[in-house]
Parts: structure tokens; C-alpha cells; sequence
């Protein structure tokens, strides 16, 4: 007997394999994993406000804070105080505002430093 195939037979293994591969759970699995880590890829690597402000230091968001609370304190409180002497606090409050965010910011990172020391 000979170990020869028609043509058609050979095709018909052929067909048979390719159907059988097409089916393979581990080939659709690896498809998926490829595609959940791409889009993983993506949003990691995309570029977001939140990420942008997180990686400012805390100082400078500190200084920030500070200036905005310093900025509405100078906006409020000249209306609700009628006085020559308002403008002058809303001054030193805005100004005392800014340099507490600044020494929360730098508590802040100091704390973050130490953190990424004992590690």
C-alpha cells in the first residue's frame, strides 16, 4: 500500500487542520490577552489632567491651594467686613494662605520621600 494521497484528500486534511486551528481555545485566548494588553498599553500611556496634576510636586499644588482660598479671601472679605483695614487682612491672610499650602506641600513630599526611602 502506498502512503500517497490523492490531491483531494490532501486538501480535505488541510481544510480539516486550518478548521481545527481556528478553533483552538488557546489561540482566541492568546488574541484576547493580546488585546486587553494593548488597551492597557493605551490608557497607561495616555495623557489625562489627573495624571499631569499628580505629578506636579506637593509643594507647588500647596502654593496653589494657597493662592486660590488667599485669592477668594481677598474677594469675600472686603464685602462682608466694610472697613479701610479689610483690604489690608484679606492681604495677609491671602499672603499667610499661601505660605501654609507651601509648608503643607513640603510636609507632604518630605512624607513622600521618606516612603520611597524605606522601601
Amino acid at each position: 500500500m502506498s502512503n500517497k494521497l490523492d490531491p483531494e484528500q490532501e486538501r480535505l486534511i488541510r481544510l480539516r487542520e486550518r478548521q481545527l486551528s481556528t478553533r483552538d481555545p488557546g489561540i482566541k485566548k492568546k488574541k484576547f490577552t493580546n488585546m486587553i494588553s494593548e488597551k492597557e498599553r493605551r490608557t497607561k500611556n495616555s495623557l489625562s489632567i489627573g495624571r499631569v496634576w499628580n505629578a506636579i510636586p506637593h509643594i507647588w499644588r500647596g502654593a496653589f491651594y494657597g493662592l486660590v482660598l488667599g485669592l477668594i479671601t481677598m474677594a469675600v472679605l472686603p464685602t462682608l467686613w466694610i472697613s479701610d483695614n479689610a483690604w489690608v487682612v484679606a492681604i495677609v491672610s491671602g499672603t499667610i494662605l499661601v505660605i501654609l499650602g507651601v509648608l503643607i506641600g513640603s510636609a507632604l513630599d518630605y512624607r513622600d520621600n521618606l516612603r520611597d526611602l524605606s522601601k
